[in-house]
């Protein structure tokens, strides 16, 4: 599979004028920094969250802050059908409105991949911690490592959501909304 300037992106934020966006999720201070770790995490309560744009669509997928994917029932039932469906983790949200019309999930992407080519990547490295990358500015995997997932972070870089075509292609297949696929050239890790 080729996952090479593949990345998942939510649509909606500060600027869009189409869809309901998240800006803030109340998920427990204690997890709040491992929301991008790729390990297991224990949730017992909703997670609540903050939303804008409350009269708009309510989109399939959504962005958050600490790189949270929120995605819908929908979503979800599509990710569960998946082969790699082991690797994600779902926590029900609690809307703020009760206006969707479906429920909402965080979703977390279990077991980061340690694939980056670091020799065919030019990448900018932590000067402190040369395994920590604060920019890429071209991006090669070693795709030995990524097997058969559909979505997946990268170790090296945890921030990204990397996409399959064979999943990006089930979301067009499934009218899946508020997303688009990025380019995986000049990340910069916020």
């Amino acid at each position: 599979m080729d996952y090479v300037n593949r990345l998942i992106i939510a649509t909606g934020g500060k600027e869009s004028k189409q869809f309901v966006y998240v800006t803030d999720t109340k998920i427990p201070e204690s997890l709040r920094y491992h929301t991008t770790e790729g390990i297991p995490l224990e949730i017992t309560e909703k997670i609540n969250l903050d939303l804008k744009n409350t009269t708009k669509a309510y989109p399939d997928f959504m962005g958050a802050t600490e790189h949270v994917p929120i995605v819908s029932e929908k979503f979800k039932q599509l990710l569960e059908s998946l082969p790699d469906s082991k690797y994600f983790q779902f926590f029900e949200c609690a809307l703020p409105n009760g206006k969707a019309d479906q429920n909402y999930y965080y979703l977390n992407i279990l077991e980061n991949i340690e694939c980056l080519d670091r020799e065919k990547s030019e990448c900018r490295f932590d000067e402190d911690n040369p395994k920590i990358v604060w920019r890429i500015f071209k991006l090669v995997m070693k795709m030995d490592k990524v097997t058969d997932r559909n979505l997946f972070r990268m170790q090296e870089y945890k921030s990204s959501i990397f996409i399959s075509p064979f999943l990006e292609n089930k979301l067009k297949e499934e009218n899946i909304t508020g997303y688009k696929i990025g380019d995986s050239e000049n990340l910069i890790d916020d």
